[in-house]
C-alpha cells in the first residue's frame, strides 16, 4: 500500500512558531512583549510562505485535489532555500535596528524550517508506514 505525506500548512506554521520561540528563548534579546509575538508572527508566517504558491498550481490544475504531476508547487522560485537565505541575510545586513536584524534572522530560520522539517517529517513518516 502506497501512502502520500503531505506537510499541512498548519505544521509548517507551527513548527515556524516553535523555532523562533527557541530562537528568542536562546539569545534572549530583551525586547518587549509586543516585539517578541510580532517575531513569533514572523516566524510562523515565514514558515508557511513557501507553500503560498500552491495557490498558482491549484489554479493551474484547476482543482484543489492535490496530483503531483499537475500541482507539484515544489517547482516553483519560492521553493528555492537560497532565495529564502538570501532574503534574510539582506534584511538582517540592510538593518540598524537589533528588531530587524531579528526579522532578518527569522526569515531565514522560518522558511529553511519550512524546507529541512518537512523533508526530515516526511522521512520519517515513509519509515514508519511500514510497521
Amino acid at each position: 500500500m502506497r501512502y502520500n505525506f503531505n506537510m499541512l500548512p498548519f505544521g509548517h506554521i507551527g513548527a515556524g512558531y516553535l523555532i523562533a520561540y527557541l530562537f528568542l528563548a536562546i539569545t534572549k534579546p530583551g525586547f518587549s512583549s509586543q516585539e517578541i509575538n510580532q517575531l513569533l508572527f514572523i516566524g510562523a508566517l515565514f514558515a508557511f510562505i513557501p507553500d503560498l504558491d500552491m495557490f498558482l498550481a491549484f489554479a493551474k490544475a484547476k482543482t484543489f485535489k492535490i496530483q503531483t504531476e499537475k500541482t507539484d508547487h515544489r517547482q516553483y522560485l519560492s521553493h528555492i532555500p537560497l532565495l529564502w537565505l538570501f532574503a534574510g541575510l539582506l534584511v538582517y545586513s540592510l538593518s540598524s535596528s537589533l528588531f530587524l536584524r531579528y526579522f532578518g534572522a527569522l526569515i531565514c530560520l522560518g522558511s529553511w524550517s519550512h524546507f529541512v522539517l518537512a523533508k526530515k517529517i516526511l522521512r520519517i513518516l515513509s519509515v514508519l508506514r511500514d510497521f
